[in-house]
């Protein structure tokens, strides 16, 4: 075996141990577990240390020690990349139509939420009296109010890694009666 296969191997070796550890633990949750079963990814890599400053060529514990590391760059990757990545997916176009039905057979990604950015991105707000806003988009939330906004829109959950709050799409009147701003607000 080259040395570049062993390394590789050393390294998934390391990894799998590791995570087999941590879905022990948390599967144990509650649950007693023998305390050797979280030393042993340490006691490997123990063992492999020492084989190596023994002169056994064979053992790659630093590629071992990357593998038991690399478990915990995946979780967080998943963590906070994840969360960017599923709202550039569901992003969609804004159609008028779709918006006033609002659609919330995704409760996580319902019809409005999909579409605000676009909404905004379009500029299509810019200047429109209340009454054609109420055309393009339905009649606003009744009883909901923020502070520095004449009408709001409930969006739907807000996107992220914690979704507890909501987001509405918020529209501010200048003088004349046109709207002056738009934009996301969370609750």
């Amino acid at each position: 075996m080259t040395r570049w296969w062993r390394t590789l191997v050393f390294f998934f070796l390391g990894f799998l141990l590791a995570a087999a550890v941590s879905w022990a633990v948390f599967r144990s949750f509650g649950s007693p577990l023998p305390g050797w079963v979280s030393w042993a990814p340490w006691v490997v890599a123990a063992v492999l240390v020492v084989a190596h400053l023994r002169g056994r060529r064979g053992a790659r514990p630093i590629a071992f020690l990357l593998g038991m590391g690399a478990q915990y760059c995946v979780v967080l990757a998943l963590l906070f990349l994840g969360p960017p990545i599923a709202d550039r997916l569901h992003r969609h176009s804004f159609e008028p139509a779709a918006w006033q039905r609002n659609s919330r057979a995704d409760f996580l990604w319902p019809a409005r939420l999909t579409m605000a950015d676009d909404l905004l991105a379009s500029r299509r707000l810019d200047g429109l009296d209340r009454a054609a806003v109420v055309r393009l988009l339905g009649p606003a939330e009744p009883g909901k109010a923020f502070p520095g906004w004449d009408m709001v829109y409930l969006l739907g959950p807000q996107r992220g890694l914690i979704r507890i709050d909501s987001e509405w799409l918020a529209i501010r009147f200048d003088g004349a009666g046109r709207v002056a701003a738009a934009g996301i607000v969370h609750d």
